[in-house]
């Protein structure tokens, strides 16, 4: 194999790699052949004091209805802002805010767990990794 070659097929590699890396997501299938998608990022990072974005993605097959999430095992000191955790009928992408106390201790490597629950099913739990970094 040429170098060029060598260095496409390594290029192209990284680039799945790299857009791969960024989310896992988990799909189960119901009576009927609905099927529910939970897609959440590997990672998020907080400071302490601060608020960060945890983006979720949720994809219904053969069912419209309301999809209950739940956020669980989130380090001490890290909360959910919202109070509301539900995708209504037809919303597919929504951000909730994780918000870390001033006094949240700074932690590496916490795994937190997201899981998504309508129609019958219940996808998930999917692990996100939460770091709190101090200011």
């Amino acid at each position: 194999m040429n170098m060029k070659w060598l260095s496409l097929v390594v290029m192209c590699g990284l680039v799945v790699g790299l857009v791969g890396c960024g989310q896992s997501s988990t799909t189960v299938q119901g009576s009927g052949d609905k099927k529910l998608t939970l897609s959440a990022p590997k990672s998020v990072t907080v400071e302490t004091g601060g608020k960060a974005e945890l983006k979720l993605t949720v994809k219904r097959e053969k069912f419209d209805d309301p999809v209950t999430i739940e956020i669980t095992d989130l380090p001490k000191g890290v909360t959910v802002q919202e109070t509301d955790l539900k995708f209504d009928k037809g919303t597919t992408e929504k951000t909730f805010t994780l918000k870390a106390a001033d006094d949240a201790a700074g932690e590496e490597g916490h795994k937190a767990r997201v899981s998504a629950s309508g129609g019958g099913m219940k996808a998930g739990p999917e692990e996100v990794t939460v770091n709190v970094k101090k200011k």
